[in-house]
């Protein structure tokens, strides 16, 4: 007797959050990746990750993160939003980035948005690799880290790491990881919902 097949499990998504953070940044990717589903139901669960917890972001607003990185969370997928809590002395973002660097081990795919490339590149992670970052710091990032092909591209994939340019792009990125894990006709139901790009 045929069975029918099990639903997939819905991949886990972890979105960093620091102070300072840009709140579309990371308010966008979430919306669309807890927003995306299938007949089965959710394509993946998403939670916010922070050092503590409330998170104060850029422009004020007060986010209480789902959990801490003392938890020590795994992730299938590892979302890094910018802001000017990137641009903060080293020191202060230490703990932020060697959460990203231990989580970034485990996970599939890590996904950068705007300055958030900054973070992944001094976790390590963008070593040799193209990348996308907010336009008014791509020269810095240039000088910063030689080694890097910054480009001036909205969405860039390179091998397991993805990252985008300022802001709204979050919200390009995140329908791209919809489209390539699970097609495109995902993607296209993801857009009508959110009314992204397309005439109602």
């Amino acid at each position: 007797m045929n069975q029918k097949a099990q639903p997939e499990t819905p991949r886990t998504v972890g979105i960093i959050l620091f102070t300072g953070v840009e709140p579309l940044d990371f308010a966008g990717p979430y919306e669309v990746l807890s927003g995306a589903r299938d007949d089965d139901g959710p394509l993946f669960r998403v939670d916010t990750v922070a050092e503590a917890s409330p998170v104060t972001c850029q422009f004020g607003l007060r986010v209480l993160p789902d959990r801490v990185f003392a938890d020590r969370p795994e992730f299938d997928i590892l979302v890094v939003p910018g802001g000017p809590g990137t641009r903060i002395e080293e020191p202060k973002v230490r703990p932020t980035v060697e959460f990203i660097r231990r989580a970034a081990g485990r996970a599939q795919l890590v996904a950068g948005v705007c300055t958030g490339t900054y973070l992944m590149a001094m976790a390590g992670l963008t070593t040799g690799r193209r990348v996308a970052t907010h336009h008014a710091y791509r020269q810095a990032l240039r000088e910063r880290y030689a080694d890097l092909s910054v480009t001036d591209d909205k969405v860039v994939h390179d091998g397991e790491i993805i990252t985008a340019a300022g802001v709204s792009s979050g919200i390009d990125m995140a329908l791209y990881l919809v489209q390539l894990l699970h097609g495109p006709e995902a993607e296209a139901r993801e857009r009508r919902r959110i009314e992204y790009g397309i005439h109602i």
